[in-house]
């Protein structure tokens, strides 16, 4: 078992920065109008017509999180909506940006449009961040370092509709990480373990089959998600991997307006540096926490019907970092956790929720979060 996988060196603003990359292309969809019927008595009759309330284009959300080791994350998100067919999800363009008690922050703008019937979908996002570490304990070395994390990225991606469920297309990204020592010996480690960070560009392939009922919160069908990406050299990066990503969820409707969710995901890597490895991107987990070539997640999530505006969420995930498949076989590979969680269903025309998330992991990892729209 390399060390790395079980130290906690943290390229935590890494995935932060990834996340306001990218949080924005997963999370809120809304109508911008919906219809009313509005009676009316005329002489004794009765006529109904239908009518049309206007509702705000714009979205104004706000973002948190809170870890022990991290302190506490805030900020918010601005977006428009835009529904540009009857066919299609509403599209969103907006922009979001988060500041930590660490004195650390993250940014990005994003778009995703639905054009047609849903034959189109694009997806491009901007951000970047930057995040200040100070570790009393560093690498298990018992001495104190100091680190600054830095990353800049853009992301685009294209599907096109190719049968009733299936969408295919590409995707290609930029990333300008790096990781500093703020003292000599966090410097001579971070040297050794090759945590340096990289500038490399890539691009690959992207599919989905999508049957859900809602893109927001489904209540019926399934999902999966399957991608590539090959960084290269030649693209003017500095390192040359591959990364492979699949993802597949199933939603069951029972009882009045619950729902059993399932998720299994993973992320494989070959050749990739270690700051291009897998990590844990569970709740009750820090991303880049732990970190190994291959990361393999399976979570699932009862979302419980009390109130027509209110859910009560229970969840529970198993994750493995491993190298080889047989590395799940070992106790200290897998990092299980448990939650709950509140959901208040904001628009229920669209299926909108906003959600309170409470989790705990192994070795005292726990964490807060308050988000827009389903986890998966």
């Amino acid at each position: 078992m390399p060390a790395l996988r079980r130290h906690r060196w943290q390229g935590y603003v890494l995935d932060r920065a990834r996340a306001a990359v990218c949080c924005c292309l997963v999370a809120v969809w809304l109508t911008p109008a919906s219809a009313s019927t509005v009676r009316d008595s005329v002489d004794g009759s009765v006529a109904e017509t239908a009518a049309e309330t206007a509702e705000s284009p714009w979205l104004l959300t706000p973002v948190l999180s809170s870890n022990p080791k991290l302190g506490t994350s805030f900020g918010g998100m601005a977006a428009y909506i835009k529904q540009f067919h009857p066919q299609a999800p509403p599209s969103t363009f907006g922009g979001m940006a988060t500041y930590s008690t660490t004195d650390s922050y993250a940014y990005g703008v994003f778009a995703r449009a639905y054009l047609g019937p849903d034959k189109h979908r694009i997806a491009l996002a901007l951000g970047g961040g930057k995040a200040n570490n100070r570790y009393e304990n560093f690498l298990g070395s018992g001495l104190t370092a100091e680190t600054t994390d830095q990353i800049n990225a853009l992301y685009g991606s294209y599907l096109m509709r190719v049968s009733k469920h299936w969408y295919v297309g590409g995707h290609a990204v930029v990333n300008r990480y790096g990781m500093f020592g703020g003292n000599e010996m966090a410097s001579l480690v971070l040297d050794a373990l090759e945590l340096g960070g990289f500038n490399s560009n890539a691009v690959g392939l992207k599919a989905q089959y999508d049957t859900r009922d809602n893109t927001q919160s489904p209540g019926s069908g399934s999902y999966l998600r399957l991608s590539q990406l090959a960084y290269r050299e030649a693209l003017g990066g500095d390192v040359s991997f591959d990364i492979f990503l699949a993802s597949f969820s199933h939603y069951l409707a029972h009882g009045r307006g619950s729902v059993l969710a399932t998720n299994l995901s993973t992320r494989m890597t070959g050749d990739a540096p270690p700051s291009g490895y897998s990590t844990l991107r569970t709740r009750g987990y820090i991303p880049g926490e732990f970190r190994a070539p291959n990361s393999l997640a399976l979570e699932v999530e009862e979302r419980h019907y009390v109130a027509p505006r209110w859910r009560l969420a229970a969840f529970a995930s198993l994750s493995c970092l491993f190298d080889d498949a047989g590395d799940c076989s070992e106790k200290e590979s897998l990092y299980p956790a448990v939650g709950f969680g509140v959901h208040f269903v904001i628009r229920p025309e669209d299926k909108m929720i906003v959600r309170l998330d409470a989790a705990w992991g192994e070795a005292g990892s726990h964490g807060v979060y308050m988000s827009f729209g389903q986890a998966f």
